[in-house]
């Protein structure tokens, strides 16, 4: 298979990746149908049989919400509801007699109540799950049975993924929560710290680099006052701390960011946070604990356990990993209103992540290969990774010793994107982290609202992020295979 490109079978827009039923991930083959897909074209979504579970309800989870009768929303668990009532600030009638939570809308159409509510579930992935849904439509007598996986049973799942997480992250089981998504686990956190900080007059919080979309969006949405800086104005940061700190309520980033896969200074960061006793928390999905090591700089870090911890594609959860001796992360681990994930998808991560190190430091070689690749090519305009200039001293310093730059690269060629997306021979759509490459064109799938207006593109371009990049989650195919796919792509 070495030189040659990838062949993968054609996957059609809208169809599911992997090819499992409660796969994360949707076909979307072309730039047409990505544009298509964010402006709701009917020709495209009619395709769509899936989709990421926290911007498509699944089919199981519409099922079991008509089932229960109009205008119902069903929740992974008491606890989602609880969150999700104080979050609204109204008391919607709570469905009983299910084994998760449900919630019924009031009869009069309250438009606003319903937006808050559905982007609620987006920012947080408190949904319910996928195969919950399917298990309680099996017990009803609905579906005939379970659809079938290829997983063996795992005993103690949960106490299999916290002990996996422990040793990865050099700490105990006890130290790490489990959340039904990694967005869970990071809005869990922040409404406990919300809860903490708000009464005593803190409720800005500090964003450090251009992050994830929906972390910025719940910050902008539900914290009293978000401030952006970049990763390189830390000057500027430790300026507004220095007059503006007693109304921080945490600072936050990501190693690395994403798209741009830059590195802030994070012992600078966690030094400042100290000397200003401001809880200071880091995601780690991007480069995770097998590359970087950050516990104990942070009081509390935050991994997707969707991405690279799964490997799959094929379920959801997250964690929280709190730091030893932080008064900030007991604080927050004492004022959890805590989701858990369901018993299902705890022995799918329990089965995936057993070969979580081999497989990160397999594609760790993979992804440095073919970043020299695009270094080298005079088709590539510019290259992002944990490497490139500007923030690796950064990432290096709390790189691990036998750690690599993580499986995650973003590229800007020198044509215009679709001209190379729509030729290249790989799997495309969103999400990453999978044994599978997958390429995400990821500012008109993340940022559609900045890429299609003058005014948006203009912060785009202040920000550094062009809508032509190109993200792509490394696999573990072949090396050669993958750069032989991008060729493929690159030419005509």
């Amino acid at each position: 298979m070495s030189g040659e490109p990838l062949r993968y079978a054609a996957v059609a827009c809208g169809k599911r990746i992997p090819e499992s039923e409660h796969a994360v991930s949707v076909s979307l083959p072309t730039m047409r149908d990505v544009i298509g897909y964010e402006q709701q074209r009917p020709a495209v979504m009619q395709q769509i049989c899936s989709g990421y579970p926290r911007f498509i309800s699944h089919w199981m989870v519409q099922r079991v919400q008509a089932l229960l009768g109009e205008r119902v929303v069903a929740l992974r668990d008491e606890a989602a509801v609880g969150l999700l009532q104080r979050r609204l600030g109204v008391d919607l009638e709570v469905v009983t007699g299910v084994p998760f939570g449900a919630v019924r809308l009031p009869a009069d159409r309250d438009v606003q109540l319903e937006d808050a509510l559905h982007r609620f579930l987006q920012h947080t992935g408190l949904q319910l799950s996928s195969r919950e849904a399917e298990d309680w439509l099996v017990e009803q007598d609905v579906l005939a049975d379970e659809t079938h996986e290829a997983v063996p049973s795992v005993a103690h799942p949960a106490d299999v993924v916290r002990e996996t997480l422990a040793l990865a992250y050099c700490t105990h089981a006890a130290q790490v929560a489990l959340f039904p998504s990694g967005m869970a686990a990071y809005y869990t956190v922040f409404d406990a710290l919300d809860r903490l900080q708000r009464p005593v007059g803190r409720d800005v919080w500090l964003q450090v680099g251009w992050l994830y979309l929906d972390t910025s969006a719940l910050l902008e949405r539900y914290a009293g006052e978000t401030r952006v800086f970049a990763v390189d104005a830390l000057d500027e940061l430790e300026a507004y701390l220095r007059h503006g700190h007693d109304r921080v309520a945490a600072v936050t980033t990501e190693i690395m960011t994403n798209p741009l896969l830059q590195t802030a200074d994070i012992m600078r960061l966690s030094s400042l946070c100290r000397q200003y006793d401001i809880p200071f928390l880091v995601d780690t999905s991007m480069p995770t604990p097998i590359n970087v090591d950050v516990l104990e700089q942070a009081d509390i870090v935050l991994e997707s356990l969707t991405k690279f911890a799964g490997g799959h594609a094929d379920v959801m959860a997250g964690a929280a990993i709190f730091r030893p001796r932080s008064a900030w992360a007991d604080a927050v681990r004492n004022g959890l209103c805590q989701s858990q994930p369901y018993h299902r998808d705890l022995n799918v991560l329990a089965y995936h992540i057993r070969d979580y190190r081999t497989r990160m430091q397999q594609i760790n070689q993979h992804a440095a290969h073919l970043a020299d690749y695009f270094e080298c090519h005079p088709g590539v305009r510019t290259v992002f990774g944990a490497g490139q200039d500007g923030s690796r001293s950064c990432y290096d310093a709390v790189k691990r010793p036998d750690g690599g730059y993580g499986g995650v690269i973003s590229v800007v060629f020198q044509k215009p994107l679709e001209q190379i997306y729509d030729r290249l021979p790989l799997l495309k759509g969103p999400s990453f982290g999978t044994v599978f490459t997958l390429c995400m064109p990821y500012v008109y799938l993340a940022h559609f609202d900045l890429v299609s207006t003058d005014e948006g593109r203009a912060k785009l371009q202040r920000y550094g992020v062009d809508p032509e990049l190109l993200r792509i989650s490394v696999g573990l195919e072949p090396v050669d295979a993958i750069i032989a796919a991008f060729e493929a792509g690159m030419q005509g």
